[in-house]
């Protein structure tokens, strides 16, 4: 049984992820699961070269030759949510051949499942950054199994990573957090191939994101540019100028950490979710390969830009998710032990196993906003899921009151 279970492990989290998002997709495409996100993809260039204005314009061109926004908005999030799981079980399938280790990253609420626990998480323009970490990652881990090593990963960093990240970071300012994983693991990647005077090539180019940066700050979506591009989207329906105008501030200007820890014990609430969900990952990258104090370096180094977003966001269960995934993607990258046991200490096998099954079934993420004044807990998982499904098929939740729809 655990041998058919090994060998099939991939195939049947890849069905499970399907089947859950598929309906989730199915179900956007007559509800507007996260309105903030569409007001935020009507956002386009009808008023100058604005910050996340990318896909707003190209959404509003194809709705003008034909394609419905509403297909448009459910189908980017659903195919870049297949292509963020294939990547991530296809990393797993690669560094892990333990069925438990499997399980324990594929039903952990802080990762894929994230945005199907809580849906004010689905639909969020960090999902390609998280695209980006997981590619890049992937390559990374696929050259270095390569006999000409530099030149496959050549061939991929600099006419498929690097046009992404650029990509990126004109869909969202977030993703500008994300740049220092991508330099550490292109310092991973080429260091003991290539001299001093080849590594300048593969970062000369990141000088491209500061004038973009400066460009951006100087040029926020102003309450009149917000108005601008209100009133030349044809079909207003579910738009907000307000919620465009709010959407543009300068990131750096914001600041909601005072809110966020008033009460202290919301900070307290939102800290030990981060350690619950972390700790575990710590700890089972550390039983498959000890960490070094090179690792915990590493760690540091490409998780400490991103704790700047508590302070100018208050989606911090969706900070922690993206802080959760460069947690992963370091730490995999840099596993070299493929010799582990894990089975040998039946204790912290048994530890997993019910960490695994009491994550899954009754904890979540929420990724907004002060806990103590909404009243919002860690309680979640699978089962709440299923008491909704078995709510929604049996008409006993009102949709509408909770959906905007199309």
């Amino acid at each position: 049984m655990l041998n058919i279970l090994n060998k099939n492990i991939n195939l049947i989290s890849f069905l499970f992820y399907f089947l859950i998002f598929t309906y989730v997709y199915i179900f956007s495409l007559n509800n507007i699961i996260n309105l903030w996100t569409f007001n935020e993809l009507h956002i386009n260039y009808s008023a100058g070269f604005l910050p996340r204005g990318l896909i707003g314009t190209i959404m509003l061109k194809l709705d003008s030759l034909g394609l419905e926004k509403r297909i448009f908005f459910s189908s980017l999030f659903y195919i870049f949510t297949i292509l963020n799981f294939l990547l991530f079980l296809n990393i797993l399938k690669i560094k892990f051949k333990n069925a438990l280790i499997f399980i324990f990253f594929v039903l952990n609420p802080s990762f894929i499942l994230f945005n199907f626990y809580d849906l004010g998480g689905y639909a969020r323009l960090e999902i390609f950054g998280i695209f980006s970490l997981l590619l890049h990652t992937y390559l990374a881990i696929i050259a270095d199994r390569q006999n000409e090593k530099i030149i496959f990963y050549n061939k991929y960093y600099f006419f498929l990573i690097f046009p992404i990240l650029i990509v990126n970071v004109l869909i969202h300012e977030v993703n500008f957090f994300l740049l220092p994983f991508n330099i550490i693991l292109t310092w991973l990647t080429i260091t003991k191939q290539t001299s001093n005077y080849e590594k300048i090539k593969y970062y000369l180019p990141y000088l491209i994101f500061i004038p973009i940066a400066f460009y951006f700050w100087f040029n926020p979506i102003t309450a009149e540019k917000a108005l601008l591009i209100f009133d030349q989207i044809e079909n207003k329906q579910n738009i907000n100028a307000s919620i465009i105008e709010s959407i543009g501030m300068p990131i750096l200007f914001r600041s909601e950490f005072s809110y966020m820890i008033n009460p202290l014990t919301n900070l307290f609430k939102y800290l030990f979710i981060f350690l619950f969900y972390l700790t575990p990952v710590l700890i089972m990258f550390h039983w498959v390969d000890p960490f070094t104090k090179r690792k915990i370096f590493l760690n540091i180094l490409v998780i400490l830009p991103l704790f700047l977003l508590f302070y100018i966001g208050r989606d911090w269960g969706r900070w922690i998710h993206i802080i959760l995934f460069v947690v992963f993607c370091i730490n995999i990258y840099l596993i070299k032990n493929q010799n582990y046991s894990i089975y040998k200490n039946k204790i912290l096998v048994l530890f997993f196993t019910m960490l695994i099954l009491f994550q899954f079934t009754f904890t979540r993420i929420p990724h907004c906003c002060n806990l103590v004044e909404k009243n919002i807990s860690i309680t979640g998982g699978i089962i709440s899921k299923i008491i909704v499904f078995n709510n929604l098929i049996n008409n006993k939740i009102d949709v509408k009151s909770r959906f905007k729809s199309f």
